[in-house]
C-alpha cells in the first residue's frame, strides 16, 4: 500500500467515524512538494501541519477530508486548505517554528511491548513539528537486546516494575496520550513484531501499521496476546507476507542484530547520522540535534564516552 492509498483509506475511516479519536495523517515522510506546497507523505500544507496540534477535532476532520481528496487527485493537482480549516490554521500558525530545509533520515527502533516506545511514537510528530525529516520504523526484539547485554528488563525487577507502570501512566496523563495498561504485562511481542514486518516487503513497517499495533496493546486494557484479537488484527491489516514465514523471522532477527551492532541497548531509540537518542524523554534532545544546536559540535557528546570507569562490581568486568 503506497502513501496515497494509505492516506485515502485512513481518510475514509475518519470520515465514517470509525475511529475513537482523530489521528494525525503523518506517516513520517515530511518533505514538501515545491509545486503543490503539500507534504509528499501526508498531503497536508505546511500551515496545516504546523496548526495541527492546536486544532479542534472539527478542524482536524476537515483537514482529513482535504488530504483524502488530495491523495486521490492526479499528481500535482492537490488543493489548498478550505476556508473552515484555514481559519484554524491562521489562528495557530503564528507561534509555530519555521520548517527546516534539510531532510534528515531517522531510524526509529521499537518493540510493541514497550510503553515508552508507544509514548515516543505518539509524540514524535509533535516533538519534531516544523522540521523536515523521514522516519523508518524498525521493529526489533527488545528481549534480544537484554540478552545480548546481560540485563534484566524493567518488568523483571519487582519494585522497578511497579515504578515503571506508575511513571508510564503519569507520563501519558501529563502528555495527553490515551493509555491503558494491557490485561497482562510483559507479554510475548513476537506475533505483533512479525505482523508489522509482514505488512511490508522489507525490514521496515509503515506508521499506520505501527500505530494500529501500538494501540492494540496500549489502548482499551485488553489482552495484547489474545489469539482471537491477533487473528482479527491480522485480518484487518491484510499483511503481504505470512507473519510466520521464514523471511519475516529473518527480517526481525536482522533488525535486532543491526540495532545491537549500532550500540542500542533499549527501545525506543532514534538513530540519526551517527547518533543514538534513547527513550521517550530524548525527543527534545533529538529535536535540538536536528535544529543544529551548537552543543552537539562542542565535543560534549564525544567526551561522555571517554569518562574513565572508577570502579566495577565483581563479575561485571
Amino acid at each position: 500500500m503506497n502513501s496515497r492509498e494509505l492516506i485515502a483509506r485512513r481518510a475514509r475511516e475518519v470520515g465514517a467515524g470509525r475511529l475513537p479519536d482523530v489521528p494525525s495523517p503523518c506517516i513520517s515522510v515530511c518533505r514538501m512538494d515545491p509545486v503543490t506546497q503539500c507534504c509528499e507523505g501526508c498531503f497536508r500544507t505546511l500551515d496545516e501541519i504546523a496548526a495541527w496540534g492546536r486544532m479542534e477535532d472539527a478542524g482536524k476532520r476537515e483537514v482529513w477530508r482535504l488530504v483524502g481528496r488530495r491523495a486521490l487527485a492526479p499528481a500535482g493537482s492537490q488543493g489548498r486548505a478550505s476556508p473552515g480549516a484555514q481559519e484554524q490554521v491562521e489562528r495557530a500558525q503564528s507561534s509555530q517554528p519555521t520548517a527546516g530545509k534539510n531532510m534528515k533520515q531517522i531510524t526509529f527502533y521499537l518493540d510493541f511491548v514497550s510503553p515508552f516506545a508507544y509514548l515516543a511514537f505518539e509524540k514524535l510528530p509533535e516533538a519534531l513539528l516544523g522540521l523536515s525529516y523521514a522516519v523508518d520504523y524498525r521493529p526489533v526484539l527488545f528481549a534480544g537486546m537484554l540478552k545480548h547485554h546481560g540485563q534484566l528488563g524493567p518488568a523483571e525487577i519487582g519494585p522497578k516494575r511497579d515504578w515503571t507502570y506508575r511513571q508510564v501512566l503519569w507520563l501519558a496523563h501529563t502528555q495527553g496520550v490515551p493509555l491503558q495498561m494491557p490485561a497482562a504485562h510483559p507479554f510475548n511481542p513476537l506475533p505483533l513484531l512479525r505482523l508489522a514486518l509482514a505488512c511490508d516487503s522489507g525490514r521496515v513497517a509503515n506508521r499506520y501499521v505501527c500505530e494500529t499495533l501500538f494501540r492494540h496493546v496500549w489502548r482499551g486494557g485488553a489482552d495484547a496476546a489474545d489469539t482471537q484479537r491477533l487473528a482479527a488484527l491480522t485480518q484487518a491489516l491484510q499483511p503481504r507476507r505470512d507473519p510466520a514465514g521464514d523471511d519475516v523471522k529473518a527480517d526481525l532477527k536482522a533488525n535486532t542484530e543491526e540495532a545491537i551492532a549500532r550500540g542500542l541497548f533499549g527501545v525506543p531509540t532514534c538513530a540519526v547520522d551517527d547518533k543514538l537518542f534513547w527513550g521517550f524523554d530524548a525527543l527534545s534532545m533529538l529535536r535540538a540535534y536536528l535544529e543544529g544546536d551548537a552543543w552537539f559540535a562542542s565535543g560534549a557528546w564525544e567526551a561522555a564516552q571517554r569518562l574513565p570507569v572508577g570502579v566495577a562490581r565483581a563479575g561485571r568486568g
